[in-house]
């Protein structure tokens, strides 16, 4: 976990060193544009990005990369400071547990769907092709 500046002209190279090439996720607890964009553009595939502050900023993002690096982008606004601060604690120390994937085969669709629709899915479940 780390705090860069994002007015930083290495910052980028910062976090994508730290991180071993990209980020696997990113909390921005600003929202402004230039945070934003460094959350973003650190992200390496399959990464997410979650905004939380209210700065007002703006997220410049084309959509093809996005896709191409299967990037997730998801606004937060829930709990207190204080309350952040736990969680944050929590993830430090390996506490918070993964969510549950299950991985299918394609012919387990309508299987999955049903199993969706009934609430019996716990975390995720993937579909192989």
């Amino acid at each position: 976990m780390a705090v860069i500046d994002s007015r930083d002209k290495e910052a980028l190279a910062k976090l994508q060193k730290m991180s071993g090439g990209g980020t696997q996720a990113v909390i921005d607890l600003v929202g402004a544009t230039e945070t934003a964009t460094l959350g973003v553009a650190s992200l390496r595939k399959g990464g997410k990005y979650v905004v939380c502050g209210l700065f007002g900023g703006e997220i410049p993002v084309s959509l093809v990369p996005m896709a191409q690096r299967c990037i997730a982008i998801q606004g937060s606004y829930v709990g207190t400071v204080a309350e952040l601060k736990e969680v944050v604690a929590l993830a430090r120390a390996g506490k918070l547990k993964s969510i549950p994937i299950e991985t299918r085969s394609l012919d387990q669709v309508e299987r999955s769907l049903q199993e969706l629709k009934d609430g019996k899915i716990v975390g995720r479940v993937v579909l192989k092709m």
